[in-house]
């Protein structure tokens, strides 16, 4: 059987919704090298904006030493829930959004703050 997609917006932008969601599912469920994740789903160059005190990483490898790595570190068994998952286009760009939570035993520190060894919740929106 030949799976055949129209090229309407709407199949696009399911496309970008499950890739964003794949690549989350593959950092969350970790066993390698982070870098070489995020190169299965993002453009060499990409950019990543992420939240203060962490701002802008331009391209993989320092988006994967810079924020990817600490998160792991602090959180080694995080998992993730993602409670939506939006696309469309904007401003002449495809677009795509995630909201969701973050679980895990905060085992290191991080931004600063120490680790206590007990379970925590974060919210996050890629």
């Amino acid at each position: 059987m030949t799976l055949v997609l129209s090229r309407s917006p709407l199949d696009r932008h399911a496309v970008n919704k499950q890739l964003l969601v794949g690549m989350l599912d593959a950092l969350a469920s970790y066993s390698g090298d982070i870098a070489a994740t995020l190169a299965a789903y993002c453009h060499e160059d990409c950019r990543f904006e992420v939240f203060h005190p962490f701002n802008t990483f331009d391209g993989i490898e320092a988006a994967a030493e810079g924020f990817w790595q600490s998160l792991r570190v602090a959180f080694p068994d995080y998992e993730q829930r993602i409670a939506v998952a939006i696309g469309g286009d904007y401003e002449g760009r495809e677009q795509v959004s995630t909201l969701g939570h973050l679980q895990g035993t905060f085992d290191a520190p991080w931004l600063g703050i120490p680790p206590t060894h007990g379970l925590v919740t974060l919210r996050f929106g890629v």
